[in-house]
């Protein structure tokens, strides 16, 4: 008789191929090679400026390099969600407790990616500043200043 697998509680485990410890063949996850890269679908111009934001920012974030399409489908229907609940005058409290499951599935928070075993050390290369890019943070200073004045 074939045992069966099931699904456990807690965090999802890491990938196989980040883990280092020895599993038994029971423990070993099933994978399937997947050739091709996956797009990421575009933000639709319907959406609140909010929800843009979002999805734009996620697309962006490391952990994305994980997505398969069904995940950017989820990530497009969080954004609704979320366009149709900054639209409306009042929020709704289950709409607004189910997108923020949505939201932690996707791994959209750092104690998100946590929870999932997943860092993100962002290196930023260092930056000399070029005299154009002085004199275009002094306009915006100086344009900021006058705006509060």
């Amino acid at each position: 008789m074939a045992t069966k697998k099931v699904a456990s509680r807690g965090p999802a485990p890491k990938r196989q191929a980040g883990s280092a410890k020895h599993r038994t063949t029971s423990e070993r996850p099933d994978t399937a090679q997947v050739h091709g890269r996956v797009e990421v679908p575009s933000a639709p111009r319907s959406w609140q400026p909010l929800a843009k934001r979002w999805y734009e920012a996620l697309a962006q974030s490391g952990h994305v390099r994980w997505f398969e399409p069904s995940d950017w489908a989820a990530a497009q229907l969080a954004g609704e969600l979320m366009s149709r609940m900054l639209r409306g005058k009042q929020i709704n409290g289950q709409l607004l407790a189910q997108l923020l499951r949505l939201l932690s599935a996707l791994g959209t928070t750092e104690s998100d990616r946590r929870r999932m075993r997943i860092e993100i050390e962002r290196v930023t290369e260092p930056r000399l500043a070029t005299v154009s890019s002085l004199e275009d943070q002094r306009s915006r200073v100086e344009a900021a200043h006058r705006d509060t004045s």
